[in-house]
């Protein structure tokens, strides 16, 4: 938006199934998300913009010029975050563009690098920071897993269950494992906690401390969540998951779908439990915790990266350093 530019949709880079990390490959938005919510959403938010589906439909397209990469942040200093940061932005991307010694007078293709965590939200004002990140909608198959899954959590605990309620009140913890991390870039405090000994008994101690006897467990390793319901059941606590709670059809489904592709099922739930609880260097942990502090009033949780958390409001609580990892709450929109 802020180059003025068309927009071909966005491709989605896939983790190695050997090793868990990125290989470089890249598939279809529709791995992870509703393709054509994200082409209709943006066409309503900017109908100036041309948006194609792949490269090879862009027009005039036999004439391009060889594509060139930026990545974002490099053209201008992201420290001095102000209302016109847009228009800085894009003054410097077009002065940067004219230096690239462009050869033909077709269209100009930038791909553009990885920004993660790195554009400051705020900049863009309070009413697009918290709908723009709505423009990606979790796939149709993981929206319906996840409904499955809190209606048959509902059947089998005998709670009443209304999925137009925002959150289910006083029922259920939700709890993140996230011990798949590289501990060299974590801080001492944080080291202390990336490990499943530390996690577990973090996590089973705010369900007992919170008298919450429901817990609904997820992690990208299969053997903790088994690990941590038995666990959580030598406290006399019930722990579960979308694998338990997915019968026949429904969980051959599930289990047809990539270890990335199941995280969104769990995101989906997360955002309906009574209480959320996460490690605060974590990516999903702070996706659910900023999803569900948009259910707040303004006045509420007005000061909730502060104190003894990383972050913590009456819906979620991220543990780590006192005022660590900021860049989440900065950088990204729920």
């Amino acid at each position: 938006m802020a180059a003025g530019g068309s927009l071909v949709v966005p491709r989605i880079v896939v983790r190695d199934d050997h090793g868990g990390i990125l290989a470089g490959n890249t598939t279809d938005l529709a791995y992870m998300f509703d393709r054509e919510h994200f082409v209709t959403s943006m066409g309503l938010s900017c109908p100036q913009m041309r948006i194609y589906k792949t490269g090879f439909g862009i027009e005039d397209g036999e004439n391009a010029n060889e594509p060139v990469t930026l990545q974002p942040e490099a053209i201008i200093k992201t420290v001095e975050v102000g209302d016109r940061f847009a228009g800085d932005w894009r003054a410097a991307f077009y002065k940067w563009l004219s230096q690239q010694g462009l050869e033909r007078k077709g269209p100009t293709i930038v791909r553009l690098g990885d920004s993660y965590l790195k554009y400051p939200t705020a900049t863009d004002g309070e009413a697009f920071q918290q709908h723009f990140g709505k423009i990606l909608k979790a796939r149709t198959d993981a929206r319906r897993f996840a409904t499955m899954v809190l209606q048959n959590l509902a059947e089998m605990y005998h709670e009443p269950l209304n999925l137009k309620d925002l959150m289910l009140q006083n029922v259920l913890l939700g709890v993140y494992l996230s011990t798949e991390i590289k501990l060299d870039i974590l801080s001492e405090e944080d080291r202390q906690n990336a490990n499943y000994e530390a996690q577990s008994k973090l996590y089973l101690g705010h369900a007992m401390r919170k008298n919450i006897s429901l817990i609904y467990v997820a992690s990208a390793h299969g053997s903790e969540i088994s690990r941590f319901i038995l666990d959580a059941n030598a406290d006399e606590i019930d722990a579960t998951s979308k694998v338990d709670l997915l019968k026949g059809k429904d969980l051959e489904g599930l289990l047809e779908l990539t270890v990335d592709q199941q995280a969104m099922v769990d995101l989906l739930v997360m955002t309906k439990v009574s209480e959320f609880i996460g490690m605060g260097y974590d990516s999903f942990a702070w996706s659910v915790a900023l999803r569900r502090h948009e259910y707040l009033k303004k006045s509420t949780g007005a000061t909730w990266l502060s104190g003894h958390y990383v972050a913590k409001d009456p819906f979620s609580t991220l543990i780590g350093a006192t005022g660590a990892h900021k860049e989440f709450a900065a950088s990204m929109w729920p």
